[in-house]
């Protein structure tokens, strides 16, 4: 059992899995994480602009009924 809890191994993913990939590195992710952080409602915004909606939202976050946000 200690073995497996000592595991300190990386591997490398596949080229081709990286370059599909969402995020393309640390980079990128420590990037958006900080964004996330110091103006989590533009970073949320941009995430929705990805997404399908049936009916346009024009609210990223709506506290009028706070702690039941929307």
């Amino acid at each position: 059992m200690d073995t497996l809890s000592k595991e300190s191994r990386r591997f490398k993913p596949l080229d081709d899995f990286i370059l599909k990939a969402k995020i393309s590195g640390l980079d990128e992710y420590n990037s958006l994480y900080k964004k996330s952080i110091s103006s989590p409602l533009e970073f949320w915004s941009d995430a929705a602009e990805e997404l399908d909606w049936f009916k346009p939202w024009n609210k990223v976050l709506d506290s009028s009924n706070a702690p039941f946000y929307k």
